[in-house]
């Protein structure tokens, strides 16, 4: 059995490292928490509105998208609704 040299295992370590590290990068560079502003126009400049989102990505890989504001419809569109 002959040994390795230390050139050899150097090599070797630093393309394993390499290999892990290209496996992992499309995982490393999803962001995992997003904030995003949306602006809603419309014809009518009284009923434009923003939308305030914040997309979390769980644990699985998936994502799941929160609306932190949003607009009242019905009260800028009817005020005098109950």
């Amino acid at each position: 059995m002959s040994e390795f040299s230390p050139a050899f295992l150097f090599y070797a370590a630093g393309f394993l490292f390499a290999a892990a590290f290209f496996i992992r990068l499309p995982t490393m560079c999803r962001p995992a928490n997003i904030h995003y502003k949306v602006l809603a126009q419309t014809d009518d400049e009284r009923l434009d509105h923003t939308y305030h989102l914040h997309i979390v990505r769980l644990k699985d890989g998936s994502y799941r998208c929160y609306i932190e504001r949003a607009p009242i419809l019905f009260e800028k569109i009817f005020p005098d609704m109950p």
